[in-house]
């Protein structure tokens, strides 16, 4: 099963470090230019908030 994946959850499942979930419940996991750009490249160096 394929799965296209926003930046919302991509953000609060890096913040649970659960980031790896997807790749386990997905065959293939999708994410656009746009969300790469807000969740790798803007995201360096933004403080890890606790929850």
């Amino acid at each position: 099963m394929r799965a296209v994946v926003n930046s919302f959850p991509l953000i609060f499942l890096a913040k649970l470090e659960l980031l790896d979930l997807p790749a386990k419940l997905f065959d293939e996991v999708y994410i656009t230019d746009a969300v790469h750009y807000e969740t790798v490249v803007e995201g360096v160096g933004h403080e890890k908030p606790s929850l």
